[in-house]
């Protein structure tokens, strides 16, 4: 095998490949990978073995995967983490696209082992611009904009630095204005000032598609969807953690303009008390803020169960096919007689785990949907 040697200086730039490896998107029905420079020029395609990867709403999806290391594409020129991209089709659905991130190999291993995620990651790579010549430049604030407004706008000024690769933004209205301030020599990462505008209640969800498109979701992604999870039917396992009660009084702060705006809700049917404070920001409405209180209290005040679900291995496909990430479904079962489930969850992480012989085994991390 020849060897490469690459200066870490010298960005690796490799040619396209002439010919595809694997038939056509529409004939694949493997776990394929498609690796790809800088420019989007595809270098090589390659089935994967060992694969895991994981959907997810509040951080970036990622995907891991095995090669053989006499596969063409078991090469620092066309597999280097920052250097070449990736997109991950599952079924001929590309599921995952985005940037290597780690590469591992052994003098006496059989495999080249690749690690990637998908675009939200590269804004936790990116901070906000500073001038040195002129500081002052990149001070950013805005007064009462609102929150998905004032993202897409960070976003923006992020993505016109050079060197920046091309996405287009889908961001309409949260619906809730804020105050929001940006200093000069700020290191927090783009991903971390946008995420924290998303949760800015009642908050959105953001993801970034295969093709960089940035879409925001305001309250949330996802709708009820009637695809029944049962144990016995699709779900081999529940694991349950039970973290009770969390409150029976939930204090909403906001703001005013002689003194500070406050409501206290509770729920009665608690017979033990115990408080939630919650700062809502700069809501200055007190209809407004009770509904927002109120909301939190119908969560707080229930039995808090995270729950993570393991599907059957032959129900894979079929759930991927109807559900998606961020949707909400019913599920049913009897957790060894301690509880019997019979809720509706959202669907807040998808994980799959692919054997060598084929077998995929899909674990969810759900929770009660926000009222």
């Amino acid at each position: 095998m020849t060897r490469h040697f690459v200066s870490a200086a010298i960005p690796v730039v490799p040619p396209p490949v002439e010919e595809p490896l694997l038939p056509p998107a529409g004939q694949r029905t493997e776990h394929a990978f498609l690796h790809m420079d800088l420019d989007g020029n595809v270098i090589g395609e390659v089935v994967g073995n060992n694969v895991t990867y994981g959907i997810f709403l509040d951080r970036p999806n990622q995907v891991s995967y095995e090669i053989p290391v006499e596969s063409r594409l078991a090469d620092i020129r066309f597999t280097c983490p920052y250097v070449t991209d990736f997109q991950y089709a599952r079924n001929n659905e590309i599921m995952i696209a985005g940037l290597h991130t780690e590469a591992d190999i052994s003098l006496n291993g059989t495999t080249l082992q690749i690690s990637g995620q998908d675009w939200k990651h590269y804004f936790e790579r990116r901070v906000w611009p500073f001038n040195p010549v002129d500081p002052g430049a990149s001070f950013f604030s805005r007064v009462q904009v609102d929150t998905m407004d004032i993202a897409r706008q960070i976003l923006s000024i992020a993505l016109a630095e050079p060197g920046s690769p091309a996405f287009t933004i889908n961001f309409s209205s949260s619906g809730i204005l804020t105050n929001y301030r940006i200093e000069p020599g700020d290191s927090e990462s783009i991903l971390e000032k946008v995420g924290e505008l998303s949760e800015e209640k009642p908050g959105f969800d953001w993801i970034i598609t295969p093709d960089r498109q940035i879409i925001g979701y305001a309250p949330e992604k996802g709708t009820r969807v009637e695809y029944p999870l049962e144990k016995g039917r699709n779900i081999a396992d529940i694991a349950l953690t039970n973290n009770g009660i969390r409150a029976s009084h939930v204090f909403g702060f906001g703001a005013g303009t002689a003194k500070k705006l406050g409501v206290v809700v509770e729920n009665p049917l608690v017979l033990r008390r115990y408080d939630y404070a919650q700062d809502y920001g700069t809501v200055i409405d007190k209809d407004a803020l009770t509904r927002l209180a109120n909301r939190d209290l119908a969560a707080q005040s229930n039995l808090s169960l995270a729950l993570t679900i393991t599907l059957m291995p032959d129900a894979a496909d079929d759930f991927l096919e109807n559900v998606t990430i961020g949707d909400t479904v019913p599920v049913t079962g009897d957790v060894q007689g301690y509880i019997y489930i019979n809720d509706y969850y959202r669907i807040v992480g998808i994980e799959g785990n692919v054997s060598d012989n084929g077998d995929e085994t899909i674990t969810l991390t759900v929770e009660i949907p926000d009222a």
